[in-house]
């Protein structure tokens, strides 16, 4: 695609846009340039056809990236594949199936430290795509493997949509005091958010500020547990809406359901509790 005119772009995308819903029966939404090469024509050609997504290799991050296209501006996420694909795994390094595989669960295990998104991509044709009969099994093997670590498996334009809708929320942090920190989460965006991750590194010694009486969530970080203050707060916490799990020195807390306009604020103390 790069090098080409906007116009040409356009007209590829469109008619490729067209016969892939017709065989899917479903809308298309995302675009792969082959072999990466896409310019800035690419990028208004693909607004000019309404599509949303760009699924390429980016150098820098592995997490999505948000730009802004078309007249009026809109979003367009680009989802990067960082990680080896069946071609270069197969066929540039000419690793067998099963050492393939082994390459690839070391790949989803990077991405876990971090909490970080895996992309697997593979292809549909001989002699190394990874849908064919005789390779299947790893696609399986690597769904389960997954599965075991927790991860969330989702077509590519519902991760989208999540990302554009976690880009609304804002995470504040004030320090009241030498072993507290308020932590204030807001969804600012439109629609409710079904799940949240958001991991809290307490942070150094920082000037008291008087705190506000509010509706809070309160916690105990100590070098053992995490713990909610009391019973009574235990009970009445709605921990239904969250949970958390304190790793090392971060405290990470998965929100559920947070609503459009939606602040919640929880207190986390660094201290033994006495």
């Amino acid at each position: 695609f790069a090098g080409q005119s906007l116009e040409v772009q356009y007209q590829r995308l469109s008619k490729a846009e067209e016969s892939l819903g017709k065989l899917s029966g479903e809308r298309i939404l995302s675009f792969h340039p082959p072999e990466e090469r896409y310019d800035e024509n690419t990028i208004a050609a693909m607004a000019r056809a309404n599509l949303q997504i760009l699924f390429t290799m980016l150098k820098d991050r592995s997490s999505p990236k948000i730009i802004s296209v078309g007249n009026p501006p809109r979003p367009l996420v680009i989802v990067p594949q960082p990680y080896l694909d069946d071609h270069w795994a197969l066929e540039g390094m000419k690793l067998t199936p099963p050492q393939a595989l082994e390459q690839f669960k070391a790949d989803l295990d990077r991405a876990t430290l971090d909490a970080g998104l895996y992309t697997l991509s593979f292809h549909t044709t001989p002699p190394y795509g990874l849908a064919q009969e005789n390779l299947t099994s790893i696609l399986d093997e690597m769904i389960r493997y997954a599965k075991a670590k927790g991860a969330w498996i989702t077509r590519i334009d519902t991760l989208a949509q999540w990302w554009l809708a976690r880009e609304q929320v804002s995470v504040k942090a004030t320090r009241a005091s030498d072993f507290r920190t308020i932590l204030s989460i807001t969804n600012s965006g439109s629609k409710t958010i079904p799940a949240l991750r958001v991991d809290f590194f307490p942070p150094r010694m920082a000037p008291t500020i008087q705190v506000k009486a509010e509706p809070i969530y309160r916690f105990f970080f100590n070098p053992h547990q995490a713990m909610l203050s009391s019973p009574e707060e235990r009970e009445g916490s709605r921990q239904s809406s969250f949970n958390f799990t304190q790793k090392h020195e971060r405290l990470v807390m998965q929100l559920y359901d947070l609503g459009p306009g939606e602040t919640r604020t929880f207190l986390v103390d660094q201290q033994e509790k006495g």
